[in-house]
């Protein structure tokens, strides 16, 4: 059970222990009330996760913006550059010609 996993998680000595899920279906998210690792964080959707066990939200400028964290987050923001969605910022499709 979670209890278990994070008793195991703590043997382990994690000093950070990133979730990379969140609190989507079949999630192992109370493992982290337990606390096993000193530093807890997340990386997830652009939405906080209302959980005191969480330390961190890991994201970025574009998908979760400062002002945001001051006022709707429980979890301190650890913001990353320039974007941590992966995005080659070109089009899959080229755009239409002057004759389409």
């Amino acid at each position: 059970g979670d209890h278990e996993m994070a008793l195991e998680v703590n043997e382990w000595r994690v000093d950070v222990l990133v979730d990379l899920i969140g609190l989507i279906h079949g999630n192992r998210h109370n493992v982290m009330h337990f606390r096993p690792s000193p530093v807890q964080a997340v990386m997830v959707y652009a939405a906080t996760t209302g959980s005191p066990s969480i330390d961190l939200f890991l994201s970025d400028r574009i998908a979760t913006p400062p002002d945001l964290f001051r006022s709707s987050f429980t979890e301190n923001a650890l913001l990353v550059p320039p974007s941590h969605f992966v995005n080659n910022q070109r089009g899959l499709i080229p755009p239409p010609s002057q004759d389409q």
